[in-house]
């Protein structure tokens, strides 16, 4: 069985709230799987907890990701332990049109099979709370990486909560090093990114940009999902 299998079976047993309850022994349940795994094929694990790694560059973030993806397959690695451990405090902001919420699903479901936190307004506002105070809060305060999702439907609106958000978002960025790896623009389909203004001379044009939709969709899902592990793995 794969990661990604073990998770979404995992997942089938639990409630969402038990699930997340829950997280810590299912990550020890999967080293311990893991590691047995590697011990029948003579090859002694040093590092298999699910969190307990960082890499460095694009190149090694992106192999480490597909490593996990294909499942163990008798290949031995090693890696190194993050300080403070994985994951860091903190979550992934999705921004997305409402419209576009099955992308969101397959980013959220994707993060957390690696045991990334995820905000999103459907699944983390709760009955009672002041909604424009908690997204002000998870962007300004608590957001490791901000996802902006952007598709021709979203961009056809006048109106949208999502541009509130991508405006409090480039308020934050604005704060930011400018050569820190925060703010992700994510294209959903062939569309225009706005080329907003960011501060200190530059727009949204001139952050990369990343396309999951094609032919080549799923690469790019791992790509993004290898880049957000590199930037947390900065983090500590």
């Amino acid at each position: 069985m794969t990661v990604d299998a073990y998770f979404h079976t995992t997942v089938s047993r639990y409630g969402i709230e038990d699930f997340f309850q829950q997280l810590e022994p299912i990550r020890n349940n999967l080293e311990d799987a893991i590691r047995n795994a590697l011990a029948d094929w003579g090859v002694e694990a040093r590092y298999t907890t699910l969190g307990n790694f960082a890499v460095e560059g694009q190149q090694a973030a992106e192999k480490e990701v597909h490593m996990w993806m294909a499942g163990l397959s008798g290949q031995s690695f090693t890696s190194t332990a993050r300080k403070g451990g994985w994951p860091p405090i903190g979550h992934v902001f999705i921004c997305y049109s409402r419209e576009d919420s099955e992308y969101a699903d397959r980013l959220q479901r994707k993060f957390l099979n690696f045991g990334i936190s995820v905000w999103r307004d459907t699944l983390s506002l709760w009955p009672g709370q002041d909604w424009r105070a908690s997204i002000r809060r998870a962007i300004t305060s608590e957001a490791l990486v901000f996802l902006a999702c952007f598709s021709r439907t979203s961009m056809k609106r006048r109106k949208s909560y999502q541009y509130e958000e991508i405006a409090l978002a480039i308020e934050q960025l604005r704060q930011h090093r400018p050569d820190a790896e925060w703010f992700i623009p994510v294209r959903l389909d062939d569309c225009e990114i706005p080329d907003l203004d960011i501060g200190g001379g530059r727009t949204l044009g001139s952050i990369q940009r990343i396309d999951i939709f094609g032919q080549h969709s799923d690469d790019q899902v791992d790509k993004l999902t290898a880049a957000v592990i590199r930037i947390l793995g900065g983090l500590g």
